[in-house]
């Protein structure tokens, strides 16, 4: 490993010796080594944004390959919206965004957008459920010419610069039963963030959840 590191002093060197390395040692299917290889993507490839939005390169910045693909299909989604503005009250304003989903078949939704926060909602729900902001509510923040999105809609456990907390695992060739537990903790602390976000809004919530 020693020599794959310090004596590749190209990437074509560092190709090379790495290939030869997990050759020499049978550790081509090596799972650890594979999480490894895809966080050093993450670091050194970008994958191109599919809109000249500033919002989109936002997350491109910030968020893992894996991640940012699946925003990557919201903006792309967003191109079969149509947005309207339905209402407003003080400093919120509520949209309807129609979405074409086939020849004939549309689909509504319905956005709360906060003009001072610049919080979104949409009823669909993906960001509560995902993570991640639904092409309805980019549409709306494209429409009111939002560059950034506010922080709360970039959530750290995606970000390429903090360690993945799946890797605290052990992972092992002869342990496969512990992937299956790793997609299970990541899905238990998305869940559990969820949570901690809606009960810290109110005292009584977060002493219940105590």
């Amino acid at each position: 490993m020693s020599h794959v590191v310090w004596n590749s002093y190209t990437k074509d060197d560092f190709d090379r010796n790495w290939n030869d390395f997990l050759t020499k040692y049978g550790l081509e299917g090596n799972k650890w080594l594979s999480e490894r290889e895809f966080d050093a993507a993450d670091f050194h490839t970008v994958i191109p944004c599919a809109t000249k939005s500033a919002m989109e390169a936002q997350f491109q910045h910030v968020y893992t390959h894996e991640k940012f693909r699946e925003v990557q299909a919201q903006f792309r989604g967003k191109v079969n919206c149509i947005t309207r503005s339905m209402h407003s009250t003080i400093g919120f304003i509520i949209y309807e965004v129609i979405e074409q989903v086939s020849n004939s078949t549309f689909n509504k939704f319905v956005v709360i957008y906060d003009a001072v926060s610049r919080d979104v909602k949409c009823h669909c729900l993906l960001f509560e459920s995902r993570g991640i902001l639904c092409r309805h509510s980019l549409s709306i923040l494209i429409f009111e010419r939002v560059d950034n999105v506010a922080p709360k809609y970039i959530l750290e456990r995606w970000s390429k610069n903090i360690k993945r907390r799946h890797t605290h695992i052990k992972s092992s060739q002869d342990e496969p039963v512990l992937e299956p537990r790793s997609k299970r903790f990541d899905g238990l602390v998305f869940r559990s963030h969820n949570i901690c976000e809606f009960t810290s809004e109110s005292e009584d919530l977060t002493g219940i959840l105590h």
